[in-house]
């Protein structure tokens, strides 16, 4: 296996970056050489994280995400200028008929290894997502 620096990228927090963020993203993983599931994990919990951030954070001009590989995981951190908000404590939807969103942060939760939020200058999530290289 060969060392590959992170990846980092920052997007305005609309459509349009979201869509930049996953392409730069989906570029960087397949370049790393992380495995095809792999991958696609890490892609869906990056557009479950993001989308939330650009539905439904308050404020949020700017994402940024980064992304490092180490030899059996891939961190995710990703970062907005949003009002506060953890998803970490946010509580998972408990509808008895499924209905259409509420399960982005279920989904999130049982693709990672390790789920973690702070606060310090903006919102920071972090994800560890257990992975191979192909």
């Amino acid at each position: 296996m060969t060392d590959v620096a992170p990846g980092h990228w920052q997007v305005t927090a609309d459509n349009s970056g979201l869509a930049r963020l996953q392409q730069q993203a989906a570029a960087w993983l397949d370049g790393a050489g992380v495995a095809a599931r792999c991958a696609q994990h890490v892609l869906l919990a990056l557009d479950e994280l993001a989308a939330n951030v650009v539905q439904h954070g308050v404020g949020a001009s700017w994402i940024s995400l980064r992304l490092a590989l180490d030899a059996d995981a891939i961190e995710l951190e990703l970062h907005d200028d949003g009002v506060a908000f953890d998803p970490t404590g946010h509580a998972v939807s408990a509808a008895a008929a499924p209905t259409l969103g509420g399960y982005g942060l279920k989904l999130v939760r049982q693709l990672a290894c390790a789920f973690e939020y702070a606060r310090a200058a903006d919102n920071c999530v972090r994800l560890r997502l257990a992975c191979e290289r192909d």
